[in-house]
């Protein structure tokens, strides 16, 4: 006790400063190694990303999809052949989506709430980073 006062001693900040540094250097490859590696050796494996859009059942042989969010984006592919029909909206993720199927005057209306998946094929630290979701409907 000096005169009421209490001091306290603390590291100069040269000595502080260098401990911190240390730890940083020292820390800072394992954080690496943990994250992505040295090397950051990835393939080149591709991903879907979007909405997709599966049609099953018996399909005529041509047949028109649109996929309309709920803020108006409309996005509208066709399907022929009759044979099973699988198309991708890339880039597209809405969280509510109404997909409308016609062919030969008919039309078939499905509203559906897409759970999105997110991949990393060529590992976490390698790109690309894909999100999908599949919306199934049988005609």
């Amino acid at each position: 006790m000096n005169g009421g006062h209490y001091f306290a001693r603390f590291a100069s900040p040269k000595v502080l400063g260098v401990a911190t540094a240390a730890i940083i250097v020292t820390a800072l490859p394992a954080a690496l190694v943990s994250c992505c590696g040295l090397t950051n050796d990835c393939t080149l494996i591709g991903c879907y990303d979007g909405l997709r859009v599966e049609l099953e059942g018996t399909l005529p042989p041509t047949l028109t999809v649109e996929v309309i969010a709920a803020d108006g984006e409309r996005r509208t592919e066709q399907c022929a052949d009759g044979h099973p029909c699988s198309i991708l909206f890339e880039g597209f993720y809405p969280d509510v989506v109404t997909v409308r199927v016609t062919w030969d005057g008919n039309t078939e209306v499905v509203t559906a709430q897409p759970k999105y998946e997110e991949s990393r094929p060529n590992g976490r630290c390698c790109p690309p980073t894909c999100r999908a979701a599949t919306v199934s409907i049988v005609l």
